[in-house]
């Protein structure tokens, strides 16, 4: 079978590390890229879902260099 970046909401939820209603809820709440549907069937769009993560990750980063910029003017304060 060939590869394809459209992927179902079951492999998309092992993909985030979700349970399937989780990332239902995401995408009712606008907070998780929309699926789109083939022949009846839900599917997501993996690039969109990897960039997803990748926003994550960086918000992550922000936050733990905000904690730390935080910490620093207190010392200093």
């Amino acid at each position: 079978m060939p590869y394809s970046n459209n992927i179902p909401i079951k492999e998309t939820a092992r993909l985030v590390g979700m349970s399937e209603s989780t990332i239902r809820r995401w995408v009712k709440e606008a907070e998780f890229p929309l699926p789109f549907k083939v022949g009846g069937r839900t599917f997501f769009y993996k690039p969109e879902v990897d960039g997803w993560l990748a926003e994550k990750r960086e918000q992550r980063g922000f936050q733990e260099a905000f904690v730390a910029l935080e910490t620093m003017v207190r010392k200093t304060g």
